[in-house]
């Protein structure tokens, strides 16, 4: 388990001793300023999320001043101010770690003069000018680890909503799903079974909640259109996890002559990421190319920035064959694109 998971799980653990998975909600004013205090200890790779969209990538210790609670960003050289009452949403679940998350919802801050406020520079001695944002409107945030669900940069959208409405979010509902299936493996398994047009509600959920501008240029295979069905263009399976539908799986740009084709995936709902659902799915869509399709190579696409695809296809097997920057022509920016291949 990655540290910054793994320490931020304990600390969970340690404020409901005997406790597994937990959801619970807190009002407590001094509970929950002592909590943060513990949590933001500037040792553990926090992410820290506004319902307004602003992101502390750093965020290290937890301050007061007058009455209001500031959480300090040392390396953004940033203090975001916020005023009790608040209410903290606690959920640990330590079999999907990634999953775990602390919620804070706090009033609008008062009026504030000081734009920069002067603090020790630590251990490199000195003072550092800070800057102050102060969040007048109601509000919240969501804090979670380096590592969790919550910081892929696909499911940005979801986490401000997450920050702003706590128990009522769609992704806070979709996360206990999961969890409460706990450890019922029998109705658990990956299994592939093909895409018929009435799934096709599910593409349109999937295109709606995702970014894929950050790792995918499109959702599924080239010429694809939601209600239209397969084609001799592609061979295209759902991926069916615990009986719910959770994604896709395909080959396409088939090449019969030489028995080669693209490889693609999806897991459309991300808080099934990380269960280890992409590796099977591609285990199994990779046996479908080989006994029913006749394929004998397999080849696949990928931004090298994603880093989760790539680890799930070297353990399928596939090897890194080439890379190649695609630049985008409206601002010069690029990206590396990865091929990787394997024979079946």
């Amino acid at each position: 388990m990655d540290k910054n998971l793994e320490t931020f799980d304990s600390k969970l653990g340690d404020m409901f001793p005997g406790c597994k998975d937990i959801i619970a909600e807190i009002k407590d004013f001094e509970v929950i300023k002592s909590f943060l205090y513990k949590l933001i200890d500037g040792d553990t790779g926090l992410n820290l999320t506004f319902s307004t969209g602003e992101i502390s990538r750093k965020p290290h210790q937890l301050l007061q001043d007058n009455g209001h609670l500031m959480v300090l960003d040392r390396e953004a050289k940033v203090v975001h101010r916020f005023r009790p009452p608040l209410k903290m949403l606690v959920t640990r679940f330590p079999e999907h770690p990634r999953h775990s998350f602390v919620r804070i919802g706090y009033t609008g801050a008062e009026p504030c003069d000081a734009r920069k406020v002067k603090l020790p520079a630590g251990g490199q001695g000195g003072e550092l000018i800070i800057s102050v944002k102060n969040k007048t409107a109601d509000g919240g945030f969501v804090l979670y680890p380096l590592g969790s669900l919550l910081y892929d940069p696909r499911i940005q959208k979801q986490v401000w909503d997450l920050a702003g409405s706590g128990r009522e979010s769609q992704l806070f509902a979709e996360i206990v799903v999961v969890e409460d299936e706990g450890s019922d493996n029998s109705k658990k398994g990956v299994k592939l079974v093909p895409y018929t047009s009435e799934d096709a509600s599910l593409w349109e959920k999937w295109q709606k909640n995702i970014d894929t501008s950050i790792f995918e240029t499109t959702i599924g295979p080239r010429n694809f259109t939601a209600g239209k069905r397969q084609g001799e263009e592609y061979h295209l399976y759902m991926i069916e996890y615990a009986g719910k539908k959770v994604g896709a799986a395909w080959v396409e740009q088939i090449l019969p002559r030489i028995s080669s084709a693209e490889l693609g995936i999806l897991i459309g709902e991300p808080q099934f990421w990380g269960l280890g659902i992409g590796t099977q799915a591609m285990q199994a869509m990779m046996e479908i190319a080989k006994s029913k399709l006749g394929l004998k190579f397999l080849w696949i696409s990928v931004r090298e920035a994603n880093t989760r695809a790539l680890t799930c296809y070297k353990k399928c097997g596939f090897v890194i064959k080439k890379k190649m920057p695609v630049i985008n022509k409206s601002d010069g920016s690029y990206q590396i694109w990865v091929t990787m291949e394997r024979m079946l």
